[in-house]
């Protein structure tokens, strides 16, 4: 069943006009595709089109983030940030020789501006106060749904950083702040799922989109999903 809404795609500037918390999550940030198997499919200029639209992507994120927007992002997801590796382009680049040096050039130059921008987008988060923090009466809550919900890491294959990404955006809400998660992570939505359900929290205050392109959001709803065994093999 298709939970996507092609009709209530949002653009990054619509994103940043809502009046609510917005926690972005590493698969966001970090480039669209499924890593070397998304980069060996493409041509060095290709490859070179990809990293320049995903570097004004960064830049215009730093710009709305320190436009005292409501992005955010969890201790976390900006840590997996910082230590995310850049795909290594260096045995693509020699399998494709036969470009012109003008190609290579041009894909260097993006590769190295797109490790820039995605350093701003850490500093931008962290010298704005972007980063969440939960503390007193609200970090005991974190702890105790925490603590409820602990089984969804194996039920779901979730990492350390996507389940403390899910409990502070479940936590905000509880605590009458509506959240946006902005993920391609779909296990994360799954396991969304289940704690609205189980804890009776109402959609429009736990929204959720994915990034389907440079600039633009999707939204996904809330349904009866399939077997889990059939959710983790992707994100």
């Amino acid at each position: 069943m298709d939970v996507t809404n092609n009709s209530g795609i949002k653009t990054l500037e619509e994103l940043a006009s809502e009046d609510c918390c917005i926690l972005f999550d590493t698969s966001v940030i970090t480039p669209l595709g499924k890593g070397k198997e998304f980069f060996d499919s493409k041509t060095i200029k290709e490859k070179a089109d990809f990293k320049e639209e995903n570097s004004n992507f960064l830049h215009e994120l730093v710009r709305h983030i320190a436009n005292k927007g409501n992005f955010f992002v969890t201790g976390c997801v900006l840590e997996e940030i910082g230590n995310r590796r850049n795909y290594d382009y260096k045995k693509t680049i020699r399998r494709e020789g036969a470009c012109k040096d003008r190609e290579l050039l041009r894909l260097r130059r993006l590769i190295k501006r797109g490790e820039q921008e995605q350093r701003r987008v850490l500093n931008a988060f962290i010298d704005n106060d972007k980063v969440v923090v939960l503390e007193g009466e609200m970090k005991k809550l974190y702890e105790k749904i925490s603590e409820k919900y602990q089984m969804f890491i194996g039920k779901y294959s979730l990492s350390h950083a996507d389940f403390d990404f899910l409990l502070t955006g479940i936590t905000l809400a509880m605590a009458s702040i509506p959240i946006i998660f902005v993920s391609n992570d779909y296990k994360i939505f799954y396991a969304r799922d289940d704690i609205l359900e189980d804890e009776n929290i109402k959609e429009k205050d736990v929204s959720f989109l994915t990034r389907v392109d440079f600039f633009k959001f999707r939204p996904l709803f809330y349904h009866k999903h399939p077997k889990i065994e059939q959710l983790l093999g992707g994100s």
